[in-house]
């Protein structure tokens, strides 16, 4: 019977992947796909946390599965503070089928967003970290916390789909940069940790599929000024808007979508603009620029927008069922697609 690892590796930054700093990603790129230049992806917009990981574990778009931002602000629309995944996601699925699924989160309140239950959560027990538990400078477990929990669910047999998460990433990137060398350390250090859990899933390899992915990359915030849509642009065309970093997510007033994508498309620091299902409107910023009205400490390093929507993308393992992860050229095909072919390989699809 195929079994499935999920690893999803929070911002991890796409630009330290290289031979010579993370060895086995690159091997298990070649393995998996053909070549170790073939380990990258794409998420839709907004290229933040919450809704790339609710779109990898459901196989849904924000605008169906519902969460549209990382975090709540205040006074946002109802819409924008869904904090919770309102269709099942792959682990729902898993357990009923009557599989035994279990969640390893570095980020705790992927708990929650995911609503995944207590019965499938190995760790951190009750959606928080025991006291006690090593954190990073935003408050989540340090990879270091979270290895032993992550090598134990990988090891055991009974578990036949495990969904993880390392965070460190991505706090190191946002407060130092993408391109400094303390993320490159811990890029380095993730990779080792990933040999750590290949050598722990080696007794059941030639049943296992080893998916890793990430939900966003990262760029260095560029010294502009802030992108005003509200008021300005939006005026008579919308009165609501949340922006995250480098995306915005709008809702036009009924009949006004196609005035209000041309509007935004001439605003200095718009990169795309599109109009979506259910009558959002979603903006992306140039690389670097910020929307205004994004709740933001003093990061170096940012995402959201068009150019950080690049994720990792590499299927391994010694199943078949790896070959049905690949498209015709050899490349992975992550995001909403994902899902439905994990389902397929755990025969619950």
């Amino acid at each position: 019977m195929v079994r499935v690892v999920l690893l999803g590796l929070d911002g991890f930054p796409l630009g330290h992947v290289r031979p010579e700093i993370t060895p086995t990603l690159w091997r298990l790129a070649g393995d998996g796909a053909g070549g170790g230049e073939r380990l990258t992806g794409t998420c839709a917009l907004p290229a933040t946390t919450y809704p790339s990981f609710a779109s990898l574990l459901t196989g849904a778009s924000p605008s169906t599965h519902g969460v549209w931002v990382t975090h709540p602000r205040p006074n946002a629309p109802a819409w924008a503070a869904v904090q919770r995944v309102t269709v099942p996601t792959l682990l729902d699925r898993a357990h009923a089928a009557g599989l035994t699924a279990r969640a390893v989160l570095g980020d705790h309140h992927l708990a929650a967003v995911l609503a995944i239950p207590p019965r499938v959560l190995a760790w951190p027990p009750d959606g928080q970290p025991p006291a006690g538990t090593p954190l990073d400078a935003h408050g989540y477990a340090t990879n270091g916390a979270v290895r032993p929990h992550l090598l134990e669910a990988a090891a055991d047999p009974s578990v036949d789909l495990l969904f993880a998460h390392l965070n460190e990433a991505d706090t190191v990137g946002h407060d130092s940069g993408p391109d400094s060398r303390v993320t490159r350390d811990v890029a380095m250090a993730t990779d080792r940790l990933l040999a750590e859990l290949v050598d722990a899933m080696a007794p059941l390899w030639d049943r296992s599929v080893l998916v890793i992915t990430s939900d966003h990359d990262m760029e260095r915030r560029a010294d502009r000024p802030l992108i005003t849509l509200m008021p300005g642009p939006l005026d008579g065309l919308a009165n609501e808007m949340v922006a995250d970093a480098g995306a915005a997510v709008i809702r036009p007033l009924a009949g006004c979508t196609e005035a209000l994508v041309q509007s935004v498309r001439e605003v200095d620091g718009v990169r795309s603009v599109e109009a979506v299902p259910d009558g959002y409107v979603v903006a992306g910023a140039e690389p670097g620029r910020i929307f205004a009205g994004t709740p933001l400490r003093p990061y170096l390093g940012v995402h959201g927008s068009p150019s950080t929507a690049w994720t990792l993308a590499i299927a391994a393992g010694g199943s078949r069922a790896v070959n049905g992860l690949l498209s015709s050229d050899g490349r992975t095909r992550p995001g909403t697609a994902w899902a439905p072919m994990l389902a397929a390989a755990l025969g619950i699809g």
